[in-house]
């Protein structure tokens, strides 16, 4: 495969008549980040969350609602209260917990 050469295994049956050939190929499957890095990352996620990050997503949805509705004519009340929520989430969680902005560009550090 790819003009490289791998060890091959081979046994012999038991009435010697017969060769079994099986390729040893090393683990193609690697990791792709690194786990303790993505455990912090969703922990300190977590700690935001608990310490507040609802309730500005939740305020978040209201204000981009509200927003949407006004701006959109009644169209944008959906698409701004996500958008508000998404927001949120992101400013609360950050707010709550400093330690979520290291965590998130360590674990950024880790990928491909």
């Amino acid at each position: 495969m790819d003009d490289a050469l791998y060890p091959v295994a081979a046994s012999v049956g038991a009435d010697g008549r017969s060769l079994t050939v099986t390729p040893e190929f090393p683990s193609l499957l690697h990791p792709v980040y690194s786990p303790a890095a993505y455990e912090n990352l969703v922990t300190q996620i977590q700690i935001g969350w608990q310490n507040g990050g609802s309730v500005t997503g939740s305020i978040g949805a209201g204000i981009g609602a509200a927003v949407g509705c006004v701006l959109f004519l009644f169209v944008g009340c959906i698409p701004g209260a996500a958008l508000g929520a998404a927001i949120g989430v992101v400013n609360g969680v950050v707010s709550a917990n400093p330690a979520v902005t290291p965590a998130a560009f360590e674990f950024l550090r880790t990928l491909p």
